[in-house]
């Protein structure tokens, strides 16, 4: 019944659905454009090859979940919070993220092209060869992160505090632009030293 009744309330154009927990569901190929999730809680879901683009999710909680190779592009996130998620591939592209916390999980590969970042914070998860272009990062903490080969181009990151982050072979463009102003610790420094060609003997 849960599954049935999330399906008849988002299946139809600008569906909307409230005040609704969700555990162990298993959603593949839904089409979800354009729907609203307000104080919804999902549990151990999974949702496979689903269209969540311009979705928008208010007060969310994402416990365990799975959207990966799922359409987020243009979704938005407000006072959402996501832990130990995953979503490797996933296409978040032009997402707004406001106010939300994301803990834990993995992002492998997933696109976060042009999204915006506005009071949140991102800790403790894998975003390995995830694509970070053109982002907008505003009152935003990254804390033990793996950004390991992250694509950050044309992404500023002053201000940011990335000391307790992976950084290796984190792609920027040939000016290093991105990175001024950042805070990186000593043992980072030989990373970013890499990027601008220097060899240590």
């Amino acid at each position: 019944m849960p599954e049935q009744m999330l399906l008849a309330a988002l299946s139809a154009a600008d569906g909307e659905l409230e005040y609704a927990r969700f555990t162990g569901e298993r959603i593949a190929d839904g089409r979800f454009y354009g729907a609203e999730f307000r104080s919804v809680e999902f549990v151990d879901c999974v949702f496979t090859g689903c269209n969540l683009a311009n979705t928008g999710f208010y007060h969310c909680t994402f416990t365990a979940c799975d959207v990966s190779g799922c359409n987020l592009s243009d979704s938005y996130w407000k006072n959402c919070v996501l832990t130990d998620c995953k979503g490797d591939r996933a296409n978040f592209s032009g997402a707004r993220f406001r106010d939300t916390r994301l803990t834990g999980g993995s992002f492998f590969f997933a696109g976060f092209s042009k999204a915006v970042f506005d009071g949140c914070r991102l800790e403790n998860a894998l975003f390995r060869e995830a694509a970070f272009p053109e982002v907008k990062l505003k009152k935003t903490r990254l804390h033990g992160l793996d950004l390991t080969r992250g694509d950050f181009f044309h992404t500023p990151l002053k201000g940011m505090d990335l000391s307790d982050c992976e950084l290796a072979g984190l792609m920027v463009s040939e000016t290093f632009s991105e990175l001024k102003g950042a805070k990186v610790s000593y043992g980072q420094a030989v990373d970013i030293a890499a990027l601008l060609g220097v060899k240590f003997e």
